[in-house]
């Protein structure tokens, strides 16, 4: 059996006039050689990625997933100034200079865009990546999702439980069970002046209304490593155009369907788990950035 340590990890940074900290989430198995780096969603913390982690360590791999600003562990400014870009991507340099070995990275919706900002700026130097249901280009697909989130960042629970069964039937994952279940409600909800709400900082609201157009169009069709565009079958970017296009003139990409899924795939049944992890393991096995 591989010994596995599981641990938080607290980063420091001054952001403004605030001391500022990210909660880093590690799992590492003895003598780790490999590292796969993991950027959640917007409204989801590290800990969405413990399965997939359980998984990975098995065969030597690092995982390393911090929870972004006014999520999960990490600060909540309480204040919508200081969720800029720049910001927002200081989790992912932590974690990347946490890395050992040759490093893969899987990012989901949102998380998935600032992981590829930050993993390009380093010259794609990545065994792999995997975007899980994340827009390479503005789009009104996720109008209503954004909705949503928008109502939901200004809405209290009179109970842990009522909380519980708006975020499980929301996120479409009402099928979870046993510690899977338990693990996702824990992580995604918290108690707030004796009621329950998301696990999220209610400014972050701020952030989805209309900004200006972005395009990853271009980056992904010169990307040098493998990608991999994996959506859930009901998801609105599975026939997004721009995921066609950028398949279609760069071999390294590649794109994957989730039968019965929605928008994003949780990444915690066991069918999602191996689809990417098999994904992976053979990106690491490929991959220049191995030997």
């Amino acid at each position: 059996m591989v010994k596995v340590t599981q641990s938080v990890e607290m980063k420091s940074v001054l952001i403004g006039d605030i001391l500022a900290e990210v909660a880093v989430h590690v799992f590492e198995p003895e003598n780790a050689n490999r590292t796969l780096i993991c950027m959640h969603g917007f409204a989801g913390s590290g800990l969405d990625f413990k399965p997939l982690a359980e998984t990975m360590v098995r065969s030597g791999v690092k995982v390393i997933a911090p929870d972004l600003f006014g999520r999960g562990q990490s600060t909540f400014f309480m204040d919508s100034r200081y969720y800029t870009p720049r910001s927002q991507l200081i989790p992912a340099q932590f974690a990347m200079q946490m890395a050992t070995g040759p490093t893969a990275h899987i990012g989901t919706s949102v998380g998935a865009n600032l992981l590829a900002g930050a993993v390009s700026m380093q010259r794609w130097k990545t065994c792999g990546f995997v975007m899980n249901d994340a827009a390479i280009e503005t789009n009104s697909h996720v109008d209503k999702f954004k909705e949503l989130l928008l109502e939901e960042c200004h809405t209290y629970f009179d109970t842990k439980e009522e909380a519980a069964e708006h975020l499980l039937t929301t996120r479409n994952v009402t099928y979870l069970a046993g510690e899977r279940r338990a693990d996702f409600i824990e992580n995604r909800i918290m108690e707030a002046d004796g009621k329950w709400r998301m696990r999220y900082d209610p400014s972050l609201g701020e952030n989805l209304k209309p900004q200006r157009n972005f395009s990853m169009v271009d980056g992904f069709k010169k990307a040098p490593c493998p990608v991999l565009f994996l959506t859930g079958e009901h998801s609105p970017y599975r026939h997004d155009p721009a995921y066609a296009e950028v398949a279609e003139e760069n071999p390294n990409v590649s794109r994957a369907t989730l039968a019965g899924e929605h928008h994003p795939p949780s990444l915690l049944t066991d069918e999602q788990i191996l689809l990417v992890s098999g994904y992976l393991e053979r990106c690491f096995n490929q991959s220049a950035f191995a030997a």
